[in-house]
Parts: C-alpha cells; structure tokens; sequence
C-alpha cells in the first residue's frame, strides 16, 4: 500500500522467498498477530491449528521480527533448476527494472548485461522463489488471473502488457528463511571454504549488489549456468561449467578448461585444459596448460607452469611454481607458500609441520641444468615442503589474506579512491616512525632521558606534518616493537622478556604521548590500546594474546612507578573489586596453561601476592557481585 501511494503508476507487489515453507509460517505468524488483537481469542487458536502443523525445523518462532534478517540458506544444489528467473530491483524503492527468464536448452537466449552504478543501488537476484502470492493495486484487479500456473508469462504478457495498465511498474518483498549459519574463520583452510560459502550464498541462491563493483562496471548473468557471471572484459571461450563461478575484468580462460566454484580477480590468465575447482584466484596470477587447481587460493601474481597439480594449498604473493624434469609437480596439503629462490625462480612451500626441515633431494627428481652450487637441495641449505624446494613461513602470525565472518552476511564494498589515499598516507606513517625506531635500537642513547628531547621532537614533527595523534603514535610504536620481538622464533618465555625489555627501554615515550590534562597517564587509553594491538595478531595461540593484561602491567609500571606501587592501596568501587577477582583468576589460568613454556620463575613475587589476595577475598567479592547483580 505505502508503495502504491508513494511510486507513480505501481501496479503490484509480488511475493518471494527462498523457501515456500517460511512463506506459510510467516503468514502464519502475521495473521495470527493480527487475529490476536481481537476479542475472540478461541478463533485465534482454531485458526492457529488449521494453518499449518507446528515442529517445522523452518518455524520462525512466535512473532515476526521487524526488519526482517537479511540472510538466507547457503545449500548449494548439485545441478541447476530447469530455469529460473532473474530480477533487477532497485534497492531503494524495491521496484524491478529488468525481469528474464533463463531456461537450459540449446537456444538459451544471450546473456544480459547489467550496469553497476554507485549512483543507482540495483539487486540481482536469481534465488527468490514466486510464492504465488501478487499484492496489486485497485486498477489491476481486472486483469487478474486466478491459479496461474507461470507467474513468470503472467506477469509479463498479461499484468504488464494490458493497455490499461501499460507502463506500469511492480515490485518484489522477499521473505527470508528462518536460520542462519556463521563460522568463524581462523586458518587458510576455513578461508577457502569461507570463499567457496561465499560463492554459495552469493551465487546459488544468487544476488549481486551494486555496492560489489566500481563505477558503471558491466556484468554478464551466463544463461547456462544460473551462478556465473562474467565480467564484460572476460574472453571466456567456452561456456563455463559452473556453478558458482565469479570472473573477474581483463580476465581470460581457454576454451578446454573447466571451472566450478571458482572466484577469478583481475587480469587472470588460464591455460588449456586445467581444471580448477573451489578455489580462489587472485588479481593477475596465471595458470598453464593442464594445471589441476582444488581447494586452493593462488594469491596475486602468481605463476603456475604447465603441468602442476595443487591441492589444499595457499600459493603467497609472485610465487612461482613449475614442473620439474619429467613428471608432474605434485603440491598437496601444503599450509603457505611463500617466496623462495630456486634457479632463479620463486618457489617454495611450508608443509603443515613448519618445524619439519629437510636437506636431502629427491630421487625420482632430474636436477636442472645449471650450476649445482645455486641448487638449494645440493648446498646444504635446510629447506622444507614437497622435494624440500620450499622455504618455512617464519611468521605464522602474519597473513596476506584477511578473513573475516561478514563475508557470510555482507557483501563486499569497494575501497574508494579517497580510501586508497589513506591507505597509502597510513603507510607513509608507518615507514617514517619505523625509520625513527631503527634508528633508536642503533643508538640506544637516544631513549634516555637527557637526550630524549631531540628524538621527541622529530616524532612530533612527524605527527604534524602527517596530522595524526597521539594514539597513533603510540599505537605505531607498540606494533613495530612486537613486530620486533616476534621476528624470531623464541620460547613464550623469551618473547614475553624481550617485550617487557622494550617497555622499560620505551617507558619515556609512553609516559609522553599518554598523557592527559592531569600530566599523568592515561591508563585506559594506554590499556586499550596495547589489548588491541596485542589481539589483532593473527595467530590466536601467539603468547602475547595471552599475556596482554600481564603485559599491561609491566608497561604501567615503567611509566609511573609510584602509581603502579600503590594502586593496591586505595579505596575502589564494587564494580572494580569484581574486575580484579576476575583479570587476577585469569591471568592465574593462563600463566598455568604455559608454566611448561615460561618455567614458574617468570612470576614475580607482584603476581603472587596479588594472587593471595584475591584468593583471600574471593569469597568477600562474591557476595559483592550477587548484589550487583540484584
């Protein structure tokens, strides 16, 4: 109705859903509501009963929420429907622009071309099922036709091509399903299943947003295969398998090579022959002729050769892989790659145990022609991974692909240009105060306090000109020191010594950009910043996720040793007797899960006593937090 009054010449709103059966319950639902509000609740009940029968798995519950989730199923079916439907709404005002039937024979019509714009936010939806259900306006009533069997050729050839109503638009609500699964991603493994789920939910059921690509960038919906679209600068030269396949601009895939599951970025390159099945090419890699790619992501520039088989792999950045003397290179389970040197070439691998490393060739390998003395298998050097011509992946913690679980409920949104400059402002931040820290751990001098001026007034400068803060700065030199001291494997215990070295080295530094209007520093702003930069590293068993709080301490206590001593003995709220008990027991946990790492020496006599303490009190702070609680 408010469409109706709202949108000129709208003629009707069609009813849609991923599944019929969250159609019936949610009627169910509202009509139940509604009938609920009147006084004769026995009516209610036998309606209620009649409707439908209760224990569906799909059942929504008592009430309807408003809005709506945005979510759907993520089940993929193993081949695709006879046909279906493809809708273009206009997110704004719900009404659809562009509406196409797709049916899988041999005179399949031409793919449509679809215009992205940022100006004009569209939908492109192939997943929504008719109900059957058409809410029209009082003008289209006598062109309603009852038990229409293809609302599809109805609403096409009756409901918008009658004289009376000509011109006239109509609209679709979607009604979504009743559950929702989100995983959370947390190796390189569930970040390729997170594409691949991607994939599911994006492609089949199928949507595309707007907000997906950049300025009037053009998309093709295949006709063949319901889940693939295909860039309008792809050269596809065959008709791709599918399902869910994504081909990204200046794209090219021969005409021998079959892709399902796949997501291919920008200026990709696909030889003859190769197979790829759910895995994720990134921009500018390029794949030979009979390559076999499963369940891998193949990150930017990569090289694949002719012949190489990858399976359950992560190919880093310009890597180079290629088939070594006679038979094919076989690249299974591998965990990263990352660059390596062989002949002059990229390559490498680090096998799912790191610490493994080998020395010795292979035997059923041909060497390479060239010098033996460059031959990593032939000069000693300690490799690792398949025919150990890889490299080992120092920092675990480190990861160029950035997994997050909004990929299963959000569409992407592009960077815009002026995101890009900031990108790139952050980075020329980060260049110039790392120049700064070098040049202090070459001169150590410089940290102490009689010669500290001059480093703080560059520091400044560099604030200034870049018109960044103080919790920048902070937070910059924070994560170049952890940096520091994780570039190196160290026992846990080692790690967390180094650290709190550089915190007394640094505590002049801190003391300074933490300051508030009191001249003493800000403790919670200091707080929240180490936490945040301490659990933003990637690998969650890194020790100094569990050693934030520890860490925290230490660097109080370098920056105001006479607040640290007696923050013990002052008078504090319930709510802060509570915290206490809480981070104490905690930090008592974790440092048991690594006493075997760190040795029991590690805690102080500080850590102990605070430990008693709330051991003593325990009982006390309680009671205190049940009536909090009351």
């Amino acid at each position: 109705m408010r469409r109706t009054r709202t949108i000129p010449k709208y003629a009707a709103t069609l009813l849609c859903t991923a599944e019929r059966a969250t159609l019936l319950h949610t009627l169910n639902n509202v009509l139940v509501s509604a009938l609920a509000e009147g006084d004769d609740r026995g009516s209610v009940d036998d309606f209620s009963s009649a409707f439908y029968q209760s224990g569906s798995p799909n059942h929504l519950g008592d009430s309807v929420p408003l809005p709506l989730q945005p979510f759907r199923e993520k089940t993929v079916p193993r081949l695709p429907k006879d046909h279906h439907t493809m809708f273009v709404i206009d997110k704004k005002s719900g009404v659809v622009q562009h509406m196409s039937r797709f049916d899988n024979s041999d005179d399949a019509p031409e793919p449509p071309t679809i215009t992205f714009s940022k100006k004009r936010q569209l939908s492109v939806r192939m997943d929504l099922v008719s109900t059957g259900f058409l809410f029209c306006s009082c003008e289209a009533l006598q062109v309603i036709e009852f038990h229409v069997n293809n609302i599809y050729t109805f609403l096409t050839d009756s409901l918008l091509a009658k004289v009376e109503i000509m011109q006239n638009v109509f609209g679709v609500v979607e009604l979504p399903v009743g559950s929702v699964i989100v995983e959370p991603i947390t190796s390189a493994e569930t970040y390729i299943a997170a594409n691949i789920s991607v994939c599911s939910r994006r492609l089949y059921p199928l949507t595309r947003e707007s907000c997906f690509a950049e300025e009037e960038a053009c998309y093709a919906v295949s006709s063949t295969s319901e889940s693939v679209y295909l860039h309008s600068t792809v050269e596809a030269l065959h008709k791709l398998t599918g399902p869910n396949v994504v081909i990204g601009p200046n794209t090219t895939v021969a005409a021998s090579s079959s892709l399902s599951g796949v997501v291919c970025g920008a200026n990709v390159s696909i030889g003859e022959n190769c197979t790829i099945v759910s895995s994720v090419i990134m921009d500018g890699a390029v794949i030979g002729d009979d390559c076999v790619v499963r369940g891998s992501v193949v990150g930017p520039g990569v090289v694949i050769r002719s012949g190489v088989e990858v399976v359950h792999s992560v190919l880093g950045e310009e890597c180079k892989v290629s088939a070594v003397g006679d038979g094919k290179h076989f690249l299974h389970n591998q965990h990263m790659f990352v660059k390596g040197t062989k002949d002059g070439e990229h390559s490498g691998s680090s096998s799912s145990n790191s610490s493994m490393r080998h020395s010795h060739s292979s035997d059923d390998t041909e060497e390479e022609e060239g010098d033996d003395s460059k031959n990593p298998r032939k000069d000693g050097t300690l490799m690792v991974g398949v025919e150990c011509n890889g490299t080992s992946t120092r920092c675990k913690w480190e990861n160029d692909f950035y997994p997050t679980c909004d990929l299963f409920t959000n569409d992407p949104i592009p960077q815009d240009d002026d995101d890009e400059e900031s990108e790139e402002e952050e980075e020329t931040y980060q260049q110039a105060i790392k120049r700064i820290v070098d040049t202090c751990f070459n001169k150590p001098d410089l940290l102490k306090e009689e010669n500290y001026a001059a480093m703080h007034q560059q520091m400044s400068s560099v604030n200034v000109d870049m018109h960044k803060g103080r919790h920048d700065l902070s937070e910059a030199i924070t994560t170049l020191l952890l940096q520091r001291a994780l570039d190196e494997e160290r026992s846990p215990s080692q790690t967390l010594e180094l650290v709190k070295q550089y915190f007394t080295q640094w505590f002049l530094v801190y003391n300074y950009v933490h300051l508030d209007g009191s001249s003493n520093p800000n403790i919670d702003a200091m707080k929240a910043m180490l936490e945040s930069v301490c659990f933003a590293i990637g690998d969650p068993t890194c020790v100094l996720h569990k050693f934030a709080s520890s860490l925290f301490d230490h660097l109080l206590k370098g920056c105001n040793a006479a607040a640290y001593k007696e923050r013990g003995f002052c008078i504090v709220s319930e709510e802060a007797l509570v915290d206490f008990l809480a981070d104490t027991l905690h930090k008592n946990e974790v440092r048991a899960a690594y006493e075997d790492d760190i040795g029991s020496d590690s805690s102080d006599e500080e850590d102990r006593n605070m430990l008693m303490v709330a051991l003593s009190t325990q009982e006390y702070i309680e009671k205190i937090k049940k009536n909090l609680k009351s």
